[in-house]
């Protein structure tokens, strides 16, 4: 039974171009009618939590719900099956004076914890990127948060459009400089059916070469190393003791609960997806039929494949005696040969555990394919 929640909150005001995310533009009763019905499901599916570690508000724009909606499912959830005293409770919210101003109201609900999508600190970045702030105004949401005594980790992205290098810098200083506990740092990636894959793909848009953009990551992770942060994931780094608790759990592929449309869980070796739109995902709720838009078992060699995968993504690798008791000797025997591959190439070091080396850090995304395939 999942200790871990995670509540989507589908809609935004804004759609960002380079997203792919569930999430749409709904009016105020849309957006009310979708918090009823993540409350619904809550109490449907409460026998299948434990008392809440940590609670996940994310989107699209969880704060569209407003702080009404979100205090709803947080007392929701506390009555059955409780939230722990020291749960770590985040909300995603974009760093404009709108959710600034119920940034007060989201720490006295409890919320210990708030995600904010700066992407840039560069003014003449931000309307490519579709967003609807300044950079000033995005310096003032992280100071805010920090002032009531909120953990924020913010969001960076390099390799955007028109970005050079000296922009990037500017950003990486502003941000040490404001000293988050938190900071996620993204290589822009060209999603389908996103406004930029299509402009990219017909030549309309350029983007910072692979070379470039991984001379930005490189730079990323030496300056906030100069500013004490520690690089413990491959996107993410943070100052000592203010790792995110909640996405340790997907890393570590335990189990987790997911409500909300498009919202996934994995319980008890099944995994699966609520349907994506709102309306429809409204109407299975009411309907009290489970309609997922993606059902599987995970057979428990994939399952293990996934948690090696999913676990060099952390700086301090997976223990193999862990997975050796989770799946059985017999399984990892077989996927040892890959990982003694990719250590022959450079790309990972295997002891008690295995874990990325640096050039195998910037290659993840072909290490992992090499430990999933069959």
């Amino acid at each position: 039974m999942p200790s871990a929640v995670y509540v989507h909150i589908p809609f935004c005001r804004i759609r960002c171009p380079y997203c792919d995310f569930d999430a749409y533009r709904a009016p105020r009763r849309a957006i009310e009618g979708h918090t009823e019905a993540v409350l619904a499901e809550i109490a449907s599916r409460r026998h299948e939590l434990r008392p809440i570690t940590s609670l996940y508000f994310g989107g699209g724009t969880p704060t569209t719900a407003g702080a009404a909606g979100l205090r709803a499912v947080m007392e929701t959830l506390r009555a059955a099956p409780g939230l722990l005293p020291d749960a770590e409770v985040t909300v995603e919210a974009n760093p404009t004076p709108r959710d600034a101003a119920i940034l007060g109201e989201l720490r006295g609900l409890g919320v210990t914890r708030v995600s904010l999508g700066v992407q840039s600190f560069t003014d003449r970045l931000l309307p490519m990127l579709g967003r609807d702030h300044s950079a000033a105004e995005a310096a003032d949401a992280v100071r805010q948060a920090l002032s009531l005594g909120l953990e924020v980790s913010l969001d960076l992205m390099c390799g955007v459009p028109g970005q050079t290098m000296r922009d990037w810098q500017a950003d990486l200083a502003t941000a040490a400089h404001l000293s988050p506990g938190h900071i996620s740092v993204y290589m822009l990636t060209l999603e389908a059916g996103t406004r930029y894959e299509r402009l990219h793909a017909g030549g309309r848009l350029e983007l910072p070469g692979e070379d470039e953009q991984a001379d930005m990551y490189e730079a990323a992770l030496e300056r906030l190393a100069q500013s004490g942060y520690e690089h413990y994931e491959v996107s993410n780094l943070a100052l000592p003791g203010r790792q995110s608790r909640h996405n340790r759990v997907y890393w570590q592929n335990r189990e987790y609960a997911g409500f909300g449309a498009g919202a996934s869980s994995c319980v008890a070796g099944q995994r699966w997806t609520n349907e994506s739109h709102p309306t429809a995902y409204a109407e299975a709720v009411r309907s009290g039929v489970r309609m997922p838009s993606l059902l599987e078992r995970l057979p428990p060699e994939r399952a293990m494949r996934e948690t090696l995968a999913l676990g060099l993504r952390l700086l301090e690798g997976v223990e193999l005696t862990t997975v050796r008791e989770r799946y059985g000797a017999g399984r990892l025997a077989r996927v040892l040969p890959v990982l003694r591959s990719l250590a022959v190439r450079g790309l990972v070091t295997i002891a008690d555990r295995a874990a990325l080396t640096r050039r195998g850090l910037m290659l993840y995304d072909g290490v992992a394919a090499q430990i999933l395939a069959p």
